[in-house]
């Protein structure tokens, strides 16, 4: 198994999923990590604070493996979360969705961001943003404030990719 894509067949073997809370359970043992008992849920919060579900020597982000578990195939796109919480893996809260849109869609700064504001990096010279669209980086240019360059980075949000206008 660990040279080979992991199965529907051989996730289900290995774990219990509930579609109404998202949480899995061990059903029998995890081939190469024989620490976690059966019955016991699965899975640890990463440092961004996804489930991840290591299966034979790999790490796999829960939304991804409850969509697998459920749907009896990979998704064909990123896994995101309707709500927002990265922890909710109830199968009604996952989608499928491109790579960019899910990050776009984030409403707020990543949780080891030290000053909180989204599309924001501070440099020597003072606060810069930054948007990705489609793979496709674009600089917004430098700032005296976290404040300000935040504001550029809400607005090209809103031009380039459509999301924050209502």
């Amino acid at each position: 198994m660990p040279n080979a894509e992991l199965t529907a067949q051989q996730l289900r073997h290995l774990l219990d999923y509930s579609p109404e809370t998202g949480i899995f359970v061990w059903r029998n043992p995890n081939p190469m990590a024989n620490k976690a008992p059966v019955g016991s849920v699965a899975g640890a919060k990463d440092s961004n604070g996804y489930v991840k579900i290591g299966i034979a020597g790999k790490d796999y982000r829960a939304q991804r493996l409850a969509w697998l578990h459920y749907y009896g195939e990979w998704p064909k796109q990123d896994v995101a979360h309707r709500d927002r919480r990265i922890d909710n893996n109830a199968i009604s809260n996952l989608y499928e969705a491109p790579e960019a849109t899910v990050q776009q869609g984030q409403r707020s700064a990543h949780v080891d961001s030290l000053h909180g504001f989204q599309g924001v990096t501070k440099r020597k010279t003072g606060w810069v943003a930054r948007i990705t669209v489609n793979s496709v980086d674009y600089y917004l240019g430098i700032f005296p404030t976290a404040e300000e360059a935040h504001h550029a980075y809400l607005t090209a949000k809103r031009d380039k990719t459509g999301i924050g206008k209502d």
